[in-house]
């Protein structure tokens, strides 16, 4: 186990010199040194036990990351936050809208987490859940996961992305008290396949411009002889109903926007819209 464990170098501080290479042994510290622990920082700890019986002991290793408030907030703190959307406020059925909030900053597990939510859901809906090849799909976003598995997040720009509420407990999330709780946390649009247009009309976002369905881009998880070719709507939050009770009613006033950009071209139209 020599040099198996080196620390600070250059600092004369940490502990005894004549220790500064060697493995740590807490029993050699005198009162002129210091555990080599350092506050914020990416250290392993690596403590490696004597066994007076001969046995095989197997040690633990503690990670020490940085403490800043948000990863503090979010990594090591376990507990969620209760959200009850303002309009179902004193409500005798409140309680069915709470949702149990905590925030992530782990992309990797927030993409098992999406993963594990979309797979509860009808095979013939779980393919307009969008998941990500790499996780830096979430760059620039706030995480957020239930206590039942259900996910949003929420782009820099208000975009909101990955919503889809996990079916697979006996108690389940109300997908419209995490829409709810996105726009409290910035969220101010998003784009969907029409098929969830009722969803989201009812939810208070309302359908600006469209883009037909592309069989070129199709989602994993879509069956041509299954699945219909569903437009992208793409809303924005305005928190009332839009005057298209129906998407047929939309898509016959608001032509869709063309062409090979034709995506990027109705996300701009949408982010320009007053």
């Amino acid at each position: 186990m020599e040099n198996a464990y080196q620390f600070n170098a250059e600092d004369s501080k940490v502990y005894r010199e004549d220790l500064k290479d060697n493995v740590h042994r807490i029993s050699d510290l005198d009162e002129d040194s210091m555990l080599p622990l350092h506050p914020n920082c990416r250290c392993t700890y690596l403590s490696v036990w004597d066994s007076k019986t001969g046995g095989d002991v197997e040690p633990e290793v503690i990670n020490l990351t940085p403490l800043n408030e948000l990863s503090a907030t979010n990594n090591l703190n376990t507990s969620y936050t209760k959200y009850t959307p303002n309009d179902k406020l004193g409500l005798p059925n409140a309680d069915t809208y709470t949702i149990e909030v905590k925030e992530l900053t782990d992309k990797e597990l927030f993409l098992d987490k999406l993963k594990k939510a979309a797979a509860s859901q009808p095979a013939d809906k779980s393919w307009r859940v969008d998941i990500p090849d790499d996780i830096s799909f979430f760059d620039n976003c706030r995480m957020f996961i239930t206590k039942n598995g259900s996910t949003i997040a929420i782009r820099d720009d208000g975009d909101i992305i990955s919503v889809c509420a996990n079916n697979s407990s006996n108690i389940k999330d109300r997908s419209s008290s995490l829409l709810k709780f996105a726009t409290t946390k910035g969220g101010t649009k998003l784009d969907s396949f029409d098929g969830n247009y009722g969803f989201y009309r009812h939810c208070g976002f309302e359908p600006v411009t469209h883009v037909e369905f592309n069989e070129e881009y199709a989602p994993p998880g879509w069956i041509k002889q299954r699945d219909n070719d569903e437009h992208v709507i793409f809303f924005k939050y305005t928190g009332n109903q839009s005057k298209y009770d129906t998407k047929d009613d939309f898509y016959d006033n608001v032509p869709p926007v063309t062409g090979d950009d034709g995506y990027d071209k109705a996300y701009t139209i949408r982010d320009n819209k007053q």
